[in-house]
């Protein structure tokens, strides 16, 4: 059952004695396939489905166009969640266009990732504690030898007891990654050498934005460019930094000469211990320290690098080691309120650009588990999210309820106002089928049944841990 469409999961015990499928003929299938026997057939675009359970079987995906759904697609690692559809061996992305949404890994397992590109890792929750030991020695739940291109890490949980553990190690040259709305933490230790976040070689632009990294580290929390560095943009934003000994971040080797800069802007930084430490070694390109919240920290600087400005930060307490001394010592009496004013007007970041909000509609239902939901002035080009509805074909957004004109696929670079977005359905037209199970001797007498749309999909179960 392969193709490129899309299904809503239901429950593998729901009682419906007949798949119904689109074409109309028989369908003689396995039921339960593991999660590389549904890759063995899957054709290139397909959605494969991931019921609830365990899963330990190392994994490869070969084939461009793989989407993996587990039963938290679309539901953020940190939010309330359903049963998980837990991974716990290696899992190798080898293909690129490749999309992990709602999944869970756990024990030893790792996403490794080859040389790919448009890989996304979303709504993803992490809580390996021994995973995959790189060449590196490093071990890591995102890891990386190899160039990519386009990577997004979002909406995703990563935490481990172990502390001998970098949550996110890319060691080649990765253009263009956005990490996005994640938590990442581990647990306190004796070993406290860790990062966070590691990326040896970055090019293009570099995202990390909205998260909160809790992270209890000797070592830098961020660890960006220590190999090379030919960004053209750099954006550290509206993160909350927090570690029981260092909350520090070192940015190596920006160099850009396109008028980029390095921006570490409005993020909170707190209970740094044993300092908040910046490291800008090799960093002749601009590089802005502003706006930002210094909580219960002490403050060190290793390298400021050539071109390095500190301005509109609030200090508590107050610092005594330059440059943040000599920022506080020339406006001592700045507060934090006015740092959020500030940081609001202030036109050359999203702070001071007008937010919009972007709606999406079935109907006269508003839908409430798709993203972006906002958009700034600036932005670049934004693509619609896909809406999935179980015995529906989805064809397009429409700004109007009648779908007059063409659909929206994307939001142009530049764009201004609120959106309202209405999906177009075509419903799918079934026909009974006789449906037969080949339990192979792998199930109970019970029939295990399902219900939904099959065409184009793969659903996957998990039968005594496989």
């Amino acid at each position: 059952i392969t193709g490129g469409s899309s299904v809503t999961l239901f429950d593998a015990t729901d009682a419906v004695e007949i798949i119904r499928q689109a074409s109309g003929t028989d369908l003689n299938t396995i039921f339960g396939f593991s999660i590389n026997e549904a890759l063995e057939v899957a054709k290139a675009n397909s959605d494969i489905y991931v019921f609830a359970g365990t899963y330990s079987e190392a994994v490869s995906i070969a084939t461009e166009g793989i989407s993996i759904y587990g039963p938290n697609y679309n539901i953020s690692g940190t939010s309330e969640r359903n049963n998980e559809a837990v991974i716990t061996a290696l899992f190798n992305v080898n293909a690129s266009n490749v999309t992990l949404n709602g999944i869970a890994f756990e024990g030893t397992s790792s996403i490794i990732l080859g040389a790919v590109s448009n890989t996304k890792l979303l709504n993803l929750y992490c809580t390996a504690s021994s995973s995959f030991a790189s060449p590196l020695a490093l071990e890591a739940i995102v890891y990386s030898n190899n160039k990519l291109n386009n990577l997004i890490i979002s909406d995703s949980y990563f935490y481990s007891t172990n502390t001998i553990y970098r949550p996110i190690v890319l060691v080649e040259t990765v253009t263009n990654l956005t990490i996005e709305n994640n938590y990442i933490g581990n647990a306190t230790g004796t070993n406290l050498d860790e990062l966070a976040v590691s990326v040896y070689k970055v090019a293009g632009e570099f995202k990390l934005q909205d998260n909160e990294i809790d992270f209890t580290t000797n070592n830098f929390s961020l660890y960006i460019g220590y190999d090379e560095n030919s960004c053209t943009e750099m954006w550290i934003k509206d993160n909350f930094i927090s570690g029981n000994k260092t909350a520090a971040i070192e940015i190596r080797n920006f160099n850009s000469t396109t008028g980029g800069a390095v921006h570490i802007v409005g993020n909170t930084i707190e209970k740094s211990i044993t300092g908040n430490n910046f490291n800008f070694s090799g960093c002749t390109g601009n590089v802005y320290v502003k706006y930002n919240y210094f909580n219960n920290c002490t403050y060190k600087l290793t390298n400021k690098g050539s071109n390095t400005t500190f301005a509109n930060n609030y200090y508590n307490p107050a610092p005594t080691v330059a440059p943040y001394s000599t920022e506080y010592n020339n406006n001592s009496s700045y507060t934090n309120e006015q740092r959020l004013a500030d940081y609001a007007s202030d036109t050359n970041y999203n702070g001071g650009l007008t937010t919009y909000t972007i709606s999406y509609y079935n109907g006269d239902t508003l839908l409430t588990n798709l993203y972006p939901l906002k958009y700034v002035e600036n932005s670049n080009v934004i693509i619609l999210p896909e809406y999935k509805l179980a015995g529906y074909n989805f064809l397009g957004w429409y700004d109007n309820k009648e779908f007059n004109n063409d659909p929206i696929t994307e939001i142009p670079a530049g764009s201004t106002g609120d959106i309202v977005l209405y999906a177009k359905l075509e419903e799918i037209v079934y026909s009974d089928i006789t449906v037969t199970f080949d339990y192979e001797g792998g199930v109970t007498e019970e029939l295990y049944k399902t219900k939904g749309t099959l065409n184009s999909t793969l659903i996957v179960d998990s039968y005594n841990g496989n």
